[in-house]
């Protein structure tokens, strides 16, 4: 299976025009990989255990939206 490219997951996301809550599902690396891209604005590698949950928030500014992690939370705590 490929990996899926950042780009099509954030357009499966309807980023950056979405509204209201959206919940991604997928696999590592390619979650991962987007919200690393969410958080620093570059391709890097982050780890996202399976089960665990990445709750991100984007707020608006004058100079452009900025992206919040507002919690991690890891699949013992769930």
């Amino acid at each position: 299976m490929a990996a899926a490219a950042v780009s099509a997951i954030l357009e499966a996301a309807g980023w950056p025009d979405h509204k209201g809550t959206v919940v991604l599902v997928g696999h590592q690396p390619d979650l991962g990989r987007a919200v690393a891209f969410l958080v620093s604005g570059t391709q890097l590698e982050v780890s996202i255990k399976k089960g665990g949950l990445w709750w991100l928030n984007d707020r608006a500014r004058e100079d452009g939206a900025k992206i919040v992690v507002r919690a991690v939370v890891s699949p013992d705590l769930l």
